[in-house]
């Protein structure tokens, strides 16, 4: 009642303690439970065969662009039946067309999604007439397109310059990663033994990713060794059993750096520290970060992003944002933590309990993290969703086609 003091009650709540081995092996029974019932549900819904026997469709609901979608609760138990396609859940990426999860073809063992990337650009971005694609981009689609200069003022000038666009949507692609570099490396040696000089790299809504290929692939742009950021370990056995793991695998040059990492954090460890002392990121993967000596000239990139890029996205934006590589267009980054690590999941709702376990410094010694990168031209970018984000790119064309005196 009104003005009448709060009552306070105490309630006891009861406290099971439970071997962590027994706790475990309860938990995978109470999920082979759930699962049962998922598909005693919709198991027959969902997986129809074809007449011809030899491929099976996992049927969902209508997205509202009118493609086949999974339901995410019902196929849940199906779809970890289905090998490699929880990873595909695990590497979400924002799709400007699709309302929900895209649905998958499953046939002869193998999971094909319906959508290239080459298709998925050409859905999600305006390309322009009269260009014409690099064969070897398969991960990454690139086009290349010849624009006319112009004076500051906006006068046109004689001449063109070839501009490519490589629509970077992802750094969790299906392919693996060496072949992902592999494939990076040759399209930009393509371009520029053709004197394509000037990239417009398309990251916009990218989720993020792998935090090694993001270095990779950044790595890739320059012949002269890139700055990575810092990285923080959260102190925890997760890191302290990686690096004991990675002093006994690798070339001997990896196992010594593994070592004495290790050996760094097992002293911070004891002092109670929660956070690791800053090392510079690329020490996780420290003979794969290397110059692109293949390049002849230095690249003049233009780097689109908006508020949706996260995670590696945040940390690939600061490196070439940090080393001089790219000028910056769109709006400011999401600030998303880096290196999200699942620890449990609940039995019956399926619930996940994720926890951040590093932080990424920039070269000024700020945070990525809940700061995000502020673009050098601000555009907000959300506001062109509806034309494919042409106009961001059309700015990004101004800027690389502009013949300053």
């Amino acid at each position: 009642k009104v003005n009448e003091p709060p009552v306070s009650k105490e309630v006891t709540l009861p406290w099971i303690v439970k071997d962590l081995v027994d706790f475990t092996e309860d938990q995978k029974a109470a999920r082979a439970e759930s699962d049962k019932k998922i598909d005693e549900r919709v198991g027959s819904f969902l997986r129809m065969e074809s007449s011809s026997g030899s491929e099976s469709m996992l049927f969902g609901l209508l997205g509202f662009d009118g493609r086949l979608q999974l339901p995410s609760l019902w196929s849940s138990s199906i779809i970890r039946k289905v090998k490699g396609f929880q990873a595909f859940f695990d590497s979400f990426a924002l799709r400007d067309t699709v309302g929900s999860w895209t649905a998958l073809k499953y046939a002869g063992g193998n999971l094909l999604d319906l959508d290239s990337p080459l298709t998925r650009m050409k859905e999600q971005r305006d390309i322009p007439s009269h260009v014409f694609y690099l064969e070897e981009a398969q991960t990454y689609p690139t086009w290349v397109k010849y624009e006319k200069l112009h004076a500051p003022d906006g006068t046109e000038l004689k001449g063109v310059r070839g501009i490519a666009t490589i629509y970077l949507d992802t750094f969790s692609p299906s392919t693996g990663e060496d072949e992902v570099v592999e494939e990076f490396s040759r399209t930009l040696e393509t371009l520029n033994a053709q004197g394509v000089n000037d990239i417009i790299i398309d990251m916009i809504n990218n989720g993020g990713g792998s935090l090694s290929l993001g270095m990779r692939l950044a790595q890739l742009l320059s012949n002269e060794k890139v700055v990575m950021p810092q990285i923080q370990f959260r102190l925890s056995e997760s890191w302290l059993d990686q690096f004991e793991a990675a002093t006994k695998n690798g070339f001997d040059s990896e196992k010594e750096i593994a070592r004495r990492t290790y050996e760094t954090l097992i002293g911070q460890t004891k002092q109670q520290q929660r956070l690791s002392s800053p090392f510079y990121a690329d020490i996780l993967v420290p003979t794969q970060i290397q110059p692109h000596s293949e390049l002849t000239t230095k690249f003049n990139v233009v780097l689109l992003v908006n508020e949706m890029c996260a995670s590696m996205c945040d940390i690939f934006t600061a490196i070439l944002k940090d080393n001089q590589l790219a000028t910056v267009v769109g709006s400011k980054t999401m600030g998303a933590g880096g290196n999200v690590t699942s620890h449990y999941q609940a039995p019956n709702s399926h619930l996940d309990i994720n926890q951040t376990e590093s932080l990424i410094l920039r070269a000024d010694g700020s945070y990525i993290e809940n700061n995000g990168i502020e673009p050098d031209v601000s555009i907000e970018v959300n506001q062109f969703s509806d034309s494919k984000y042409s106009e961001v790119w059309d700015r990004a064309v101004e800027l690389l086609t502009e013949v300053k005196p």
